[in-house]
């Protein structure tokens, strides 16, 4: 078994990343984005969650990977994420309230971003690994419709990775170092 990165938030990092989830949030719904994935709730306070929850699993593994130290040193992406990814480097976080859970991936998706799976909420959430789309894109992991669950429409397709056959965060941790290495020495 990988080993895994477990954080618990203070009550004052949670409150901050719960108001950047607000923000993005509010911020596409304000220039007509629709929610993706598996995120199709008509209830608002479900995506609303569904947001929030997102934005603390973005957190934890921009701390992780040295992209802040505090809250307010947290700069989220919004309105590019599709471009850019949630984190610098094409960095894409999925958070789901399933521990382990699956890493879920639209067939649309750019292959050459990496893609971490982190599990959790309310404050308490497992890194449980991560991986580069082009990778994890197999014709096995892919189903569409009802077979992900009775709760998906019959067209939707993504790819569904075990979070056991995910990396470790150690491979991700180095290439972040390189990165910041060659934009430093650029």
């Amino acid at each position: 078994m990988m080993p895994t990165y477990s954080t618990q938030l203070t009550p004052r990092q949670f409150a901050y990343v719960a108001g950047l989830g607000l923000y993005r949030l509010r911020s596409a719904e304000a220039a007509g984005r629709k929610p993706r994935g598996g995120i199709r709730q008509t209830d608002v306070g479900t995506r609303y969650a569904a947001d929030i929850e997102g934005m603390m699993g973005e957190f934890v593994v921009a701390k992780l990977l040295g992209f802040c130290t505090t809250p307010e040193s947290f700069k989220p992406v919004v309105n590019a994420l599709d471009r850019e990814g949630d984190l610098p480097y094409g960095i894409q976080i999925k958070t789901t309230v399933y521990t382990p859970g699956h890493l879920i991936i639209d067939p649309g998706a750019d292959k050459n971003h990496y893609y971490v799976l982190v599990s959790g909420k309310y404050g308490s959430y497992t890194i449980q690994g991560y991986g580069k789309a082009g990778d994890l894109m197999t014709p096995a992991a892919l189903k569409r419709g009802k077979e992900k669950s009775p709760a998906h429409r019959k067209e939707d397709a993504a790819y569904w990775v075990k979070a056991e056959d995910l990396l470790g965060m150690d491979g991700l941790i180095e290439y972040v170092k390189q990165q910041n290495a060659l934009a430093e020495s650029a």
